[in-house]
């Protein structure tokens, strides 16, 4: 009953007529064929749609043919698509294995999480800004205290007050263009 693989346009009519049962059927006749593949393997191909019955059940010998050229290799015999075949075979497995070593340096942390790293940056930064700004206006009134211990004129002493609103704004400007001058040459976010 079996029909082979290479049969001509009038036995192709024949043979789809002609069906298989079961899997079983599909094995020896693959088999016989020159193809190899296990019983599990159509059971999977059968379940996952690659192999398709037809209504009412069984496999006709066309369709069973067909998979066999898509899905199938036959030990010694090249198929006429088969660089083809090799070639797309050969990209996917590369691009699997670039995948695979991606996968691997990044659990071995070659790389760093993008938006982790930016959120860790931008905390920095505001610490690293507000330690910068409260140190300026610490530092202006530090200055003035120890200023006015030195027991001064009253004249110099409101004097020198009146400078901190000025000496403020002045370290505030300063701390600004800083700031900025870092925002444009590094690309950090004032």
């Amino acid at each position: 009953m079996s029909t082979p693989i290479n049969n001509t346009q009038n036995d192709t009519c024949a043979s789809a007529e002609l069906s298989l049962r079961s899997i079983p059927e599909i094995l020896n006749y693959l088999t016989g064929q020159g193809f190899k593949i296990s019983r599990r393997t159509l059971y999977l191909h059968k379940q996952q749609g690659i192999l398709r019955e037809k209504i009412g059940g069984g496999f006709t010998i066309k369709a069973v043919d067909d998979y066999a050229r898509r899905n199938l290799d036959r030990p010694g015999i090249e198929a006429p698509q088969s660089s083809v075949l090799s070639e797309e075979r050969n990209r996917l497995m590369k691009a699997q294995a670039h995948k695979v070593e991606l996968d691997n340096e990044i659990k071995q942390g070659m790389y760093l999480n993008k938006a982790e790293e930016e959120a860790r940056d931008a905390r920095l930064w505001f610490a690293v800004k507000t330690d910068v700004e409260n140190y300026g206006t610490t530092l202006i009134s530090e200055l003035i205290n120890r200023i006015t211990q030195l027991e001064l004129p009253e004249d110099c002493n409101h004097r020198i007050m009146a400078l901190v609103p000025e000496l403020r704004s002045i370290y505030e400007e300063a701390v600004d263009e800083l700031f900025d001058r870092y925002a444009r040459e590094g690309g950090i976010e004032a």
